[in-house]
């Protein structure tokens, strides 16, 4: 029986915003020392190579610990700690840490890098069991900090294919490394990220599980990641044929962001668990609808969002020509006017501030704005029942807890 089920559903969804602070806290630590690790022993044949993969390997540490929400490794650890008994500790809020940068000043600022409002200026400290516990939490971990890892390689592909040159309030991998020139900068960020996906894959193997257990997170890694590079030209492909379809729309997320978001860490928490093959199909239809749920929102937040809290542009998406619900809806329900705001500014790079937020009146007043927030709430009311379905088969009701509310959480985020 679980007491936190009871809450209200916002109550819920806010408790569980909570515990992915506490993970992405830990998180951020754990990546810190490994990425000081992965950087000390300096690869390379000669001092000019050295000198460019330090470089490149900054650059990943830094992007790597750009603020985050860690969403990805908090289905890690949730999906394994499903299967356990132990429950988890309650927030702490006391303090904040020192952040050294990689230039060599310091500032101290809150340990969740203020991704997450707390009240009254309170920030997230860790109460996690210790890094060096030499059990199988230590071993969970590293596949949260694996799933990170892979996520950085992936942005860094993505911002190179969207032409984007900001991700995470940072300048992307292509403008960072490229000094001016475009060819060489992309040419790096191929580079880069290919080196840090293979880092993240390497991670996992040092998980410390035993063979079978290691051996099936890894295939259901390796198998997430190729469908998501599948999801990801299936993307690609929507703008340049023109097909501008719910149906295709809600395809694409459930191809993409449903597999490497929610099922592919999911999964993988769940099979070092040891969970059986009913809950994970469980977990897997959890996947499709909260995923759906969880990029809808991201749609809207890459047109409306407030560009200091999400740390991306909230024009490029339009400008890039990215194919949305909303961009579906307003061609269905919008006026010939509403029409042709949207297509002034869709896929023109160029496009200029009036025309942008022309655009963006027409996607209000063509009532697609809010067709989007209804559909994706329902998607996450769906996620959230089929959560509840986990209730009465000797699991964890805090992991059945956090799962249902981090779903209704995805779609109130501001970030």
């Amino acid at each position: 029986y679980s007491k936190i089920r009871d809450m209200e559903t916002k109550k819920l969804g806010r408790w569980s915003k909570e515990k992915l602070i506490e993970v992405a806290t830990e998180a951020d630590s754990r990546l810190r020392k490994y990425w000081d690790e992965e950087i000390a022993p300096g690869f390379g044949f000669n001092m000019t190579q050295k000198g460019l993969i330090k470089k490149m390997l900054f650059h990943a540490k830094e992007h790597n610990l750009r603020s985050a929400k860690r969403a990805r490794a908090g289905f890690v650890i949730w999906g394994y700690m499903l299967g356990k008994e132990s429950g988890w500790s309650e927030i702490a809020t006391a303090r904040s840490t020192e952040i050294r940068n990689d230039g060599g000043w310091s500032e101290t600022r809150p340990r969740v890098h203020g991704i997450f409002d707390l009240p009254d200026g309170q920030v997230a400290t860790s109460k996690i069991p210790p890094r060096n516990d030499g059990g199988e939490m230590e071993g969970v971990w590293r596949a949260a900090e694996a799933v990170e890892l892979v996520q950085t390689a992936l942005l860094m592909h993505d911002d190179f294919m969207d032409r984007d040159s900001v991700r995470r309030g940072g300048p992307t991998t292509q403008i960072f490394l490229g000094e001016g020139d475009d060819h060489y900068g992309e040419s790096m960020a191929v580079c880069l990220g290919d080196a840090v996906l293979c880092l993240g894959f390497e991670r996992l193997l040092d998980c410390g599980f035993d063979e079978i257990r290691t051996k099936r997170a890894m295939k259901q890694f390796l198998r997430g990641i190729t469908n998501t590079a599948f999801g990801q030209a299936y993307d690609a492909s929507l703008s340049k044929l023109g097909e501008m379809t719910e149906e295709k729309v809600m395809s694409l997320h459930r191809a993409k962001t449903a597999i490497y978001t929610f099922e592919n860490p999911l999964i993988i928490g769940g099979i070092l668990s040891g969970l059986s093959p009913e809950v994970l199909t469980i977990l897997r239809e959890y996947a499709v609808d909260g995923g759906i749920a969880f990029q809808l929102q991201d749609d809207i937040l890459g047109v409306f969002g407030d560009e200091e809290k999400t740390g991306k542009s909230a024009n490029s998406d339009l400008l890039q020509g990215k194919v949305t619900l909303l961009l579906v809806k307003v061609m269905e329900l919008g006026t010939e006017k509403h029409k042709e705001s949207l297509m002034e500014v869709w896929g023109k790079l160029r496009a200029n501030k009036k025309a942008i937020d022309g655009a963006k009146k027409a996607i209000l007043e063509s009532g697609a704005c809010k067709y989007s927030i209804e559909v994706a709430k329902n998607y996450a009311e769906k996620a959230a029942e089929t959560a509840s379905k986990l209730r009465g088969r000797g699991l964890n009701d805090e992991a059945i807890d956090y799962l249902e509310g981090i779903a209704r959480y995805m779609v109130e985020r501001e970030v």
